[in-house]
């Protein structure tokens, strides 16, 4: 259900919430999960769900970003283009099937999440192949992150991506990013806010994944990294 215990940080602070929606179960994890494969969304099989959360999300009336399927072009998810017997041109459908539910809920707008490197890295999975098309995507993003070996720059891992995205002259977002911890971690983050990000007019916005998962992403990591933050929210 739509966590709407998010309204008093969210619509009544004038914020947009931002919902990834993800095709899958977590009590069984992996990606062979054939009930939830974007073949079974395109024959009805979820539509009472998803009719069910279109109009719980109308009802709630606050802006929503919702994001169907983010880093579908990786391979390490469900509604992975390339796995659970899925392929992007399904995906794309999908996307647009989705979508249509949404028609007269107002305050939705749809994002394309992709990952900035696509696994595989092969012309079917490359990041055009799941543009769902103008008229089904009101914004364009990027997922991305310096795993910290090898380091990568933030324009090592986004120029590329963002590129590509900016040809569809959308509103662009960093939907998710960060990077992992070391001594250079400030100067990263201070190069991708104050350098990088500002080479991309449509770039809009961005989602800091301010969690201690995979690498500790956290912004106060080190006080270093932490002060390149609030000095930049603050200006």
């Amino acid at each position: 259900n739509l966590p709407t215990w998010l309204y008093e940080h969210t619509y009544a602070k004038d914020r947009t919430l931002v919902i990834f929606w993800e095709a899958s179960d977590y009590l069984i994890g992996g990606t062979n999960q054939p009930k939830f494969s974007y073949r079974t969304i395109l024959n009805g099989n979820h539509d009472d769900y998803i009719t069910s959360f279109a109009k719980q999300i109308k009802a709630y009336k606050g802006p929503v970003i919702l994001i169907p399927f983010s880093e579908l072009n990786g391979n390490w998810t469900p509604w992975s283009g390339t796995k659970n017997g899925n392929t992007p041109e399904e995906a794309v459908l999908a996307f647009r099937y989705v979508h249509g539910f949404f028609n007269n809920v107002p305050n939705v707008k749809f994002g394309l999440a992709v990952n900035a490197a696509s696994v595989p890295n092969i012309y079917e999975n490359r990041i055009d192949a799941y543009y769902p098309g103008h008229e089904y995507v009101d914004y364009v993003g990027v997922d991305g992150f310096n795993m910290g070996q090898p380091w990568e720059s933030f324009s090592d891992i986004f120029s590329q991506p963002l590129n590509t995205l900016s040809k569809y002259n959308k509103p662009m977002f960093i939907f998710s990013f960060g990077s992992a911890e070391g001594v250079n971690k400030a100067q990263w983050l201070d190069d991708a806010l104050n350098v990088q990000m500002t080479k991309y007019p449509l770039l809009k916005g961005f989602v800091y994944f301010n969690q201690n998962k995979e690498r500790n992403w956290l912004l106060w990591s080190d006080q270093k990294t932490l002060s390149v933050f609030n000095d930049y929210v603050s200006e």
